[in-house]
């Protein structure tokens, strides 16, 4: 439904919304990018379904600090089991 990230002191804090997580899904992985082309994960999340169809979760990523440039590129991505 959403995605989000916003600075807070050194560190990056991201924030999404899903209205599609079902039983089949396990977790969600979070790349990063300087450059906004070369991607690496820098973190990962499991998905919980307590919450039903609809779950809002948040990641805080402490390397943004390290960061070289202005801009700092996110992507969601969310994993099932198949």
């Amino acid at each position: 439904m959403n995605f989000a990230a916003a600075k807070k002191n050194h560190e990056a804090v991201l924030t999404w919304k899903v209205s599609n997580q079902t039983a089949n899904s396990i977790y969600f992985v979070l790349p990063i990018s300087f450059n906004g082309t070369d991607f690496r994960k820098v973190g990962r999340g499991n998905v919980n379904l307590s919450s039903g169809l609809a779950g809002g979760y948040s990641f805080t990523d402490l390397n943004a600090a390290g960061s070289k440039t202005n801009v700092i590129y996110y992507r969601l991505k969310m994993v099932d089991k198949d």
